[in-house]
């Protein structure tokens, strides 16, 4: 991992966690902490993530950006495992 990102995406994650413990259900953070933990190399946490955001927009209008992109980086981690 990059120096920079290194220092810059603990600092990210800790801001969507607050969303998260502020609002208790912040789909968007969701989504985000999947991208920053898939960028850290936690996939069990990037995986944990990116579910809970699905799930929580489950019924979200088709083709939404995030939602297309939280299926991919879902089925390349769930591919990864195997």
């Amino acid at each position: 991992m990059p120096v920079v990102l290194a220092l810059v995406s603990p600092l990210r994650r800790d801001v969507h966690e607050e969303m998260l413990r502020v609002y208790g259900g912040h789909a968007l953070s969701h989504y985000e902490l999947g991208k920053l933990y898939q960028e850290m190399d936690r996939p069990a946490d990037a995986e944990r993530e990116f579910s809970k955001f699905l799930k929580m927009w489950s019924d979200a209008d088709a083709g939404l950006p995030q939602v297309e992109d939280a299926k991919e980086r879902l089925a390349e981690l769930v591919e990864v495992e195997r």
